[in-house]
């Protein structure tokens, strides 16, 4: 080795070379480093998604717990008010906010059917109109403004076909007019 250095002299020393499949240099490194960041970058992201959708899974859960001892009219007040909608029961003028103390009040009015259910701008999904299908005296049901929602779901709305009065579906993004044709069945 001594040797080699004598030959090689002012030039410096001989350095080994770097095993296949490794970068050299600091441009390999760099594009090395930056390689590994882009993959955590993207596998940052994509968690951050699954969990997105997990979130709005939950937040679109059957809320059946309370059916066996409350009734449907209270799972759907309880679901629009957590979903940050407003209710309105049969027989009120007032509606119930989710910023008002309503938990003992809508527990209260089990036995009064709802009438009124205003969603719009919240994330309801295909699987969150599980917790209003059941109501059987609707009669207005404000959807507006909701970005998950698609044909599908207005695929269900049939199931109000002989109450329902009023229904707002404006800047639904996912809506088009195949499901708009699926409200045929409502009056």
């Amino acid at each position: 080795m001594a040797a080699l250095r004598a030959v090689l002299g002012c030039r410096g020393s001989l350095t080994p070379r770097p095993p296949p499949g490794q970068s050299r240099g600091a441009a390999g490194g760099l594009l090395e480093r930056l390689g590994r960041w882009f993959y955590e970058v993207e596998a940052a992201v994509a968690w951050g998604e699954r969990l997105r959708r997990r979130r709005l899974r939950s937040r679109n859960a059957y809320c059946g717990f309370l059916k066996d001892t409350y009734g449907d009219n209270v799972v759907a007040a309880v679901f629009t008010l957590s979903c940050g909608g407003k209710v309105r029961f049969e027989g009120q003028e007032r509606w119930i906010r989710p910023e008002d103390h309503w938990r003992p009040e809508v527990l209260h009015l089990r036995d009064v059917p709802v009438v009124a259910v205003d969603l719009s701008g919240s994330s309801l999904t295909y699987n969150g109109l599980d917790n209003l299908v059941p109501l059987t005296r609707l009669q207005h049901l404000d959807l507006s403004g909701c970005p998950h929602l698609d044909d599908w779901a207005l695929g269900r709305l049939h199931v109000f076909g002989a109450t329902l009065r009023e229904l707002a579906l404006a800047r639904c993004p996912h809506v088009t007019e195949r499901g708009l044709a699926t409200l045929h069945h409502l009056r």
